[in-house]
């Protein structure tokens, strides 16, 4: 039959650690890095002893039913996978997803699974590999969908090169890896000559190793250039690979390290890249005030991704979340006329004494209508004052107010 549903919903597993070290059982991780979302689970937690199988496919049931009935979990409505497609009523698993959360390679500063300093790197406490030859030996498991790994770092998850080989030696059609890019995958680069649609994305965050480092805090800038480039170079479809940016406030949320990422990227063979926000600047209200901001660097990647005659994936979830706030503030942002301009003493002031200004600014008028910020200074403080003037500018543009000198 045919109905709107989801093909994780149909098919899918997905197994993802919990903070106590323990594995909860779900359907997939869409969605699931979005605060306000959580998915129904298939069972509560898998504690390393013999899964039962009978309950799994029970409760996934429960929820294809539901489907047929055109009813859908509030976290399901507007996910991307749910679409109108064929279905059967077998019980079995081709969709796979694995997720350890908390073993990684680098310190990324916008991490928020990696504070957790017991659980960071701690060994892991359950396989994952007899399980899905479990699955395999009781014909449960099927490679005729997809392979998705998610974070930590996937790469330095036990047996990952043992189970990767298993999906592609048995044909799997697809495979979905987010790495740092610092380790190497063998079975990747497999993966990429075999496997037709072998995503790979790495999370570069910068155009040079000094950004790279902190926002990473470690130095291996050179190690994931080369990585893009040997996914890109043996992939079938090298626009599969794709370079991340993730932009940062206060590091690399300016024009020139985004104009230097595309530039290293396309050398690296990069046909594909994507623009991205850290999650707390559009799920944390406080940081509202950042978002025009944000909006207009968005723009400024796509438009300098295009000029270089690259392609630029869209479909990252927090810059959904950021397209959705300016098209519910579209009339705003359009009527964004500055009301006037408001003298700012810069000297004898620290940025911190600035950035208190211009909140105050903003506190009095609104996080749109901005008034324009004039530097109250002379012409020869214009030269002994050029670098403090540049760090202003910054800093005005990153609250979204124009500055006249």
């Amino acid at each position: 039959m045919t109905c709107k549903t989801c093909r994780f919903i149909e098919h899918g597993i997905y197994f993802k650690q919990l903070d106590n070290g323990n594995i909860t059982i779900k359907h997939c991780c869409n969605m699931d890095s979005i605060p306000e979302n959580e998915q129904p689970h298939l069972q509560e937690e898998y504690n390393g002893g013999d899964i039962d199988w009978n309950k799994i496919f029970e409760n996934k049931r429960k929820d294809r039913d539901m489907c047929r009935r055109g009813e859908y979990y509030d976290v399901c409505k507007n996910c991307w996978e749910l679409q109108e497609q064929e279905t059967d009523e077998e019980d079995y698993i081709s969709h796979v997803t694995l997720a350890h959360l908390t073993k990684c390679n680098s310190r990324c500063v916008y991490c928020y699974i990696g504070v957790n300093k017991e659980l960071h790197n701690a060994p892991q406490k359950y396989r994952l590999l007899p399980v899905l030859e479990d699955m395999r030996n009781k014909n449960i498991l099927r490679f005729t969908g997809s392979l998705r790994y998610m974070g930590g770092e996937p790469t330095l998850l036990e047996d990952f090169e043992t189970i990767t080989n298993m999906f592609v030696d048995n044909n799997i059609p697809e495979i979905y890896l987010p790495t740092s890019g610092i380790k190497l995958s063998k079975s990747m680069v497999k993966a990429c000559s075999k496997v037709p649609n072998c995503c790979i994305y790495i999370s570069i965050d910068s155009g040079c190793k000094e950004t790279y480092k902190q926002i990473k805090g470690l130095d291996a800038y050179d190690l994931v250039l080369n990585s893009l480039k040997t996914y890109a170079n043996a992939n079938i479809m090298p626009e599969h690979v794709t370079s991340k940016y993730i932009a940062v406030l206060g590091i690399n949320d300016n024009k020139k390290e985004i104009d230097k990422w595309i530039e290293e990227s396309k050398k690296a063979g990069i046909k594909m890249l994507a623009f991205d926000v850290e999650y707390s600047y559009v799920y944390d209200s406080k940081n509202e005030k950042y978002l025009k901001h944000l909006s207009q660097l968005r723009d400024y990647a796509e438009q300098r991704i295009t000029q270089a005659g690259l392609k630029m994936d869209k479909y990252v979830p927090y810059i959904q979340k950021l397209q959705n706030w300016v098209s519910e503030n579209k009339e705003k942002i359009q009527n964004d006329t500055p009301k006037g301009s408001i003298s700012l003493n810069i000297t004898d002031k620290t940025l911190n004494d600035i950035e208190e200004s211009l909140n105050k600014i903003i506190e009095e008028n609104s996080i749109w209508n901005k008034p324009k910020i004039k530097l109250n200074i002379n012409f020869i403080q214009r030269f002994t004052l050029k670098k403090q003037i540049e760090d202003v500018k910054v800093l005005c543009e990153r609250y979204g107010f124009e500055v006249i000198i």
